[in-house]
């Protein structure tokens, strides 16, 4: 694959459409590596033209465009930072897919970690405090056993619960018998119901 050329104009016209458009637009695999190289070049002309001590006015300009060139890098990493972090957000509430077009692999890494951070904490405390909320009479009867067994009805990707037993991933319609504390938020999210036949 040929190398990508990186500019200050193109760095600010990725900026500008990712403000404008609401999912991540693809920069291409080697988008990171290729700003490196960008910046590396610029700091080695403007090294070269300082050691000269010659076109002062072309090294004031380099200085200035290297500057405002790392500020829209920034800001376009930001951006696409708060895209990340609201799927992530999604994923973990709904139980969904992770499927996310335009990532760079750094960024698949990001969000996939994300989610799992998010996940922990969602089992850890908001499992927690619904355990002692008023419950349907039908899964209080089955609490001696500790599961449920429940029908999804959606296509459900696998989780770990705390032992570190995995579970799923489940296509929708599929039943299975599960802890109940987890059993208990799959109903509430409405990713579940309770199996009649069970």
């Amino acid at each position: 694959m040929a190398k990508r050329i990186i500019t200050y104009d193109k760095i600010y016209e990725l900026l500008m459409k990712e403000k404008r458009e609401k999912n991540l637009q693809n920069l291409g695999e080697n988008f990171f590596e290729d700003i490196k190289d960008y910046l590396r070049e610029k700091g080695e002309i403007l090294e070269n033209q300082e050691k000269s001590g010659i076109f002062v006015s072309e090294i004031k300009n380099i200085k200035k465009q290297l500057e405002n060139a790392k500020r829209l890098l920034k800001e376009l990493y930001e951006k696409r930072e708060n895209k990340i972090i609201e799927h992530a957000l999604l994923c973990s509430r709904v139980n969904e897919g992770r499927e996310v077009e335009g990532l760079l692999p750094e960024e698949k890494e990001f969000l996939n970690e994300l989610i799992e951070v998010l996940n922990k904490f969602r089992r850890k405390i908001l499992f927690n405090l619904t355990e002692f909320s008023s419950k349907p009479k039908e899964l209080k009867r089955e609490n001696e056993k500790n599961t449920l067994t429940i029908k999804f009805l959606k296509d459900t990707v696998s989780f770990v619960d705390d032992k570190k037993n995995k579970y799923g991933p489940f296509k929708k319609g599929e039943t299975a018998e599960i802890p109940l504390d987890y059993a208990k938020i799959l109903l509430n999210r409405g990713v579940a119901i309770k199996d009649e036949n069970a």
